[in-house]
């Protein structure tokens, strides 16, 4: 993954600047970006939801806040969503499409899991 610096060039033009390079080990799919706290969260399919500083100059290292195989996350991890609520709570949503699952984990901190939501009833596994 790239990540671009977007700046106002005038007359209505948006220039991109490459900030910084991100690699990691699989295919990746989702991705969202926390707005409020600074992060910008990226699933990948077969290992699980990385974390990473926002900002541009925050580097290329991530932090590996969800597993896939933990916690009802399972592989192909696809997409993210963030869930805002007042005062910086709210949930970091992932799909497990390999499942047809969606994990929740807290948005602040270490992104504690908290459940898991099967829409068609079954069991957590």
């Amino acid at each position: 993954m790239e990540h671009y610096e977007l700046k106002d060039a005038g007359n209505g033009k948006v220039n991109g600047t490459k900030v910084r390079g991100i690699k990691l080990g699989s295919i990746t799919e989702g991705c969202v970006a926390d707005d409020e706290l600074g992060f910008f969260y990226v699933a990948e399919e077969r290992a699980g939801i990385w974390k990473f500083g926002a900002e541009p100059d925050a580097g290329e290292t991530g932090q590996l806040v969800a597993r896939v195989g933990e916690n009802g996350l399972t592989a192909d991890v696809e997409g993210l969503t963030i869930y805002y609520a007042e005062q910086g709570r709210g949930e970091l949503i992932a799909l497990s499409q390999g499942n047809s699952t969606y994990t929740e984990y807290e948005r602040g901190g270490a992104n504690q899991y908290v459940l898991t939501i099967d829409p068609h009833g079954r069991p957590d596994r």
